[in-house]
Parts: structure tokens; C-alpha cells; sequence
């Protein structure tokens, strides 16, 4: 018997089949995915890894109804032909054995959740400092962080995210002077907020689908 959990997100998503993965299967009805798990005790911590994944591969917010409930102005439907579902199971398949033998396979799934609650962020500024958090998680997993006195600009040297949106303030700046520093520079970094938090947000989940796929197994 499989226990149902819809997932919420931005766009409508319809599968012209199923998508078949250990104990699980992804369907579609009304526009949302359908998570249906066939161990009932482990339903909400496997929906919620696929969630995370789907996240990570889509690029856009995926959430279990009973967690969160947000209502979304659908923006677009995405439908997904049976060869397209393929690859999609494929992928799905290959990131949960990957992460399931990973040494830091949990920190990246956190570095995916803190990166998705960055982009339900309706305020710039938490988005921004959401997606800091992941950030120096990844820079963490990848061992940067700790081991070298700037790694948060050999980090995004690494992994392409743009060090100096602005070409002189660091985001090791922006997000410092967002946390500590009251007054004008304060302002200055909720100014570079506005400009760099899009892309920001973009060039880490591109990082995030980098650092899987550098990882070795353990």
C-alpha cells in the first residue's frame, strides 16, 4: 500500500506516465507531483529527500504539503513525455545511490534545503543570507572552508559564483555587513542584494549539481 504526498511548487508539472525509483513512484494530478511512498513510516523522510532532488534538478522550489503549505501563481506548466521521464528517472536514480554512499551526502541535502528556503524568500535579504548558508555548507563538504584563510573567493573561483557582484564588495562583505555593521554599509549590502541574488541564487545550485558530481563515493 502506498502512501500519497503531494509536493507543491511553482509550475504545473504533468508526466505522461510514472516515474518508478526503489519504494517510490512519481505521478502527476492536477498540476502537482504525487510522491507515493510504499513504506508508510518512512513516507515524509522519502518524499522530502525527493523533493530535494527534484529541486536540485528543476531549479525551482519542490515542498511536501504537509510541511508547508504556500499558494503559488502558477507561472507555467511543464509537461514531460514518457522518454523525457526516463532521463528524469535515471537521474533520480543516480543521485540517491550517489548520495546515499557520499560521506557528506546528508550536508549536501541540507545545502539543498537551505538553498530551497532561500528561494521561497519573498525578501531579498533572507534570501540572500539563506543562500550564504548553503553556501559555506558546500564550502565546507568540499573542504574550503577552514582550510584556507580566503576560501570563500577560492571557493567561488571554483565553482563559478561571482566573488565581487558589484566588481569590488565580496559576498563575504555583503553578507558580514548584513549581520554586523549598522549604518551605511548596511545599506550599501541591501543594495548589492537587490543586484546579485537572482544570480546568485543560480550560479549555487549550479555548484550544488558540481560538487554531486565531483563527489566519490566512499
Amino acid at each position: 500500500m502506498y502512501k500519497e504526498i503531494l509536493l507543491e511548487s511553482p509550475s504545473k508539472y504533468v508526466f505522461e506516465g510514472v516515474i518508478e525509483l526503489d519504494g517510490v513512484r512519481l505521478t502527476t494530478k492536477d498540476g502537482r507531483i504525487c510522491c507515493e511512498v510504499i513504506v508508510p513510516e518512512k513516507a515524509y523522510e522519502m518524499a522530502e529527500k525527493i523533493a530535494l532532488l527534484l529541486t536540485l534538478l528543476f531549479g525551482e522550489s519542490f515542498t511536501l504539503e504537509k510541511i508547508i503549505l504556500i499558494f503559488y501563481r502558477y507561472v507555467e506548466e511543464k509537461r514531460f513525455s514518457k522518454e523525457e521521464l526516463s532521463k528524469i528517472e535515471s537521474k533520480l536514480k543516480e543521485l540517491l545511490n550517489k548520495l546515499s554512499k557520499l560521506k557528506h551526502g546528508e550536508d549536501i541535502l541540507r545545502a539543498i534545503k537551505w538553498w530551497r528556503k532561500g528561494y521561497l524568500e519573498n525578501d531579498a535579504v533572507d534570501r540572500f543570507l539563506d543562500y550564504y548558508i548553503a553556501f559555506e555548507i558546500l564550502a565546507s563538504v568540499t573542504g574550503y572552508k577552514g582550510k584556507y584563510r580566503d576560501w570563500v573567493e577560492k571557493f567561488s573561483e571554483k565553482y563559478s559564483i561571482t566573488y565581487k557582484p558589484d566588481g569590488r564588495v565580496s559576498i563575504k562583505n555583503i553578507r558580514n555587513w548584513l549581520m554586523h555593521a549598522p549604518g551605511p554599509e548596511k545599506d550599501k549590502a541591501e543594495e548589492l542584494v537587490l543586484l546579485c541574488v537572482n544570480r546568485f541564487g543560480k550560479e549555487l545550485l549550479e555548484a550544488i549539481r558540481k560538487v554531486i558530481d565531483e563527489a566519490t563515493p566512499s
